[in-house]
């Protein structure tokens, strides 16, 4: 059976869709919530980077750390290509991006069984940034 799965990277907030046998939904992501804040925290305590919800808690608990929000919104333009300091490391905002979408992609088969990328494309929403990216996926049973 094969299911498509949907990411809607937003500037403020990103979901999971699937549409399967049982019709579309979308997947709990963290605490049960079906979106999560798109942003992401690195803590300096820890050196962890945490996402979403999670992210916006360290951030208001003042823990020590860098708190980036809005990612999407250096898509399209020269930031994309440049580097950000996070305490002793430059990270590429391509970089960032890259894993708050993993984020989202292990979030999504965390709860399933395993699935295999089958194709990916990514759509523009009027004539703007790319807001939803459907993924085909095929389970493997």
């Amino acid at each position: 059976m094969t299911s498509a799965y949907g990411i809607d990277f937003g500037t403020s907030n990103s979901s999971i869709g699937v549409c399967d046998r049982s019709g579309p939904r979308l997947i709990p992501i963290q605490q049960g919530a079906t979106s999560v804040p798109t942003a992401l925290f690195f803590n300096f305590d820890d050196d962890v980077t945490v996402y979403g919800q999670e992210a916006l808690d360290q951030y208001f608990a003042r823990e020590p750390g860098r708190y980036l929000r809005a990612i999407k919104s250096v898509l399209g333009t020269r930031l994309f290509d440049e580097k950000t300091q996070v305490k002793t490391k430059r990270y590429d905002f391509g970089e960032i991006i890259a894993s708050f979408l993993r984020f989202l992609r292990t979030t999504a088969a965390e709860g399933m069984m395993y699935f295999r990328l089958l194709s990916c494309s990514a759509g523009r929403h009027s004539s703007w940034m790319t807001t939803i990216m459907m993924t085909e996926w095929q389970k493997n049973s």
